[in-house]
């Protein structure tokens, strides 16, 4: 199988898209043809910063090129559509079409960069473009398919705002048995269960074996690119009002005056979080609860946080359900000093929060004495 360049989902051909028996799919192998049906594109959606970003905490030191200094946001316009004879590769996540490129519109980062060691998972450069790698397995699925998303998988923020993004934008094709879920083996148990939770338990999904896949009937859209978690928009309101029914108990919801959280980062974690055992002390004489995600389920979480009127987290995914707080509704963020993407300012600023990023500098000589001098106004 070769797969060319970079396209985008308008480069190829529209025709109504039918579900077809598996020896057909074998039949027409040799000359899949990619094929669009509707296909929907959104709008572009404006967000003003300046009501959401707390700027007291010394942000605007960082400098006016900084990405936190932006005073707007643009969301990505949201692509939806169904396809017939997608490609999907097992470690690098690309959506291609076969003989023709990697579709753009699926992947995570700027159209028509996609990095080449990430392909080579699954893929060899070649003169002609890139071709399946010698004996790779080629999977083939029948019939209607939902890809989960790219980096979902195995991590926790884009699970939630990507993967079950993904479910739930094709909830009815599951609930009507209309459709399967598709993913490669999950790294967590947690991952089967909150599936589960959410209309796709394990009879309505199908594991994958294979190193390339092609799925005969695809219903793809933007959360495979990251815009649950990176470019959210209007839709985001919608999917965490679906996602509090499924998580929550509407009746012990209700938000205690001052209540207070901290996500506790995991010590042997790619991010942890310098000082956190002084950090978590200090916290707590000022009545902080932790969450542990190593301990709570995660509708345990949910329900704490809905409960909640303000979130502490490092920077990263433990402000993902943040969405689901009440009352006050501030999130307050331990951000590093080289973060180069303000994901969570885009989310609030959707959700109609109030946040507040406190630089982390990288000196672990200087972290907690910068914490207690920038964090001591906010949670005295």
């Amino acid at each position: 199988m070769r797969i060319g360049g970079h396209l985008t989902v308008q480069d190829l051909p529209p025709g109504e898209v039918q579900p077809r028996p598996l020896w057909a799919a074998r039949a027409r192998l040799s000359r899949a043809q990619t094929r669009v049906d509707r296909l929907s594109v959104s709008e572009a959606e404006l967000f003003e910063l300046g009501q959401t970003l707390d700027r007291a905490s010394g942000v605007d030191a960082l400098g006016p090129d900084h990405c936190l200094s932006a005073t707007q946001y643009l969301s990505r316009p949201f692509v939806r559509c169904t396809a017939a004879n997608i490609v999907w590769t097992r470690g690098a996540k690309a959506i291609a079409a076969p003989r023709r490129g990697l579709i753009d519109d699926f992947h995570v980062g700027p159209a028509g960069v996609w990095p080449g060691g990430l392909i080579e998972q699954d893929l060899q450069k070649d003169a002609a473009g890139w071709r399946s790698r010698r004996g790779a397995k080629l999977e083939i699925v029948a019939g209607a398919s939902i890809p989960l998303c790219h980096y979902g998988q195995r991590a926790f923020g884009h699970f939630v705002l990507d993967g079950l993004l993904q479910v739930y934008l094709h909830r009815e094709a599951l609930a009507a048995g209309e459709a399967r879920l598709v993913h490669w083996p999950f790294e967590s148990p947690w991952m089967e269960d909150l599936l589960t939770r959410c209309g796709a338990p394990a009879s309505a999904r199908r594991v994958l074996s294979g190193d390339l896949v092609l799925l005969e009937t695809a219903h793809l859209s933007s959360a495979l690119a990251g815009h649950g978690v990176y470019f959210p928009g209007g839709f985001a309101l919608g999917f965490f009002d679906w996602l509090r029914d499924r998580l929550t108990d509407p009746a012990a919801d209700r938000p205690e005056a001052g209540k207070r959280l901290y996500v506790r980062r995991d010590p042997d974690g790619s991010r942890p979080v310098l000082d956190q055992d002084r950090l978590e002390a200090f916290l707590a004489a000022r009545g902080f609860e932790v969450l542990d995600s190593r301990q709570d389920r995660i509708d345990q979480q949910a329900q704490k946080i809905a409960g909640a009127d303000l979130l502490l987290s490092s920077w990263g995914s433990g402000a993902t359900l943040a969405p689901l707080l009440g009352g006050a509704r501030q999130v307050v963020e331990l951000t590093p000093e080289t973060v180069t993407d303000p994901w969570f300012a885009r989310q609030a600023a959707v959700h109609g929060l109030s946040y507040t990023p406190i630089i982390h500098p990288r000196r672990t000589a200087r972290s907690f004495q910068t914490w207690r001098a920038s964090g001591r106004r906010l949670i005295a």
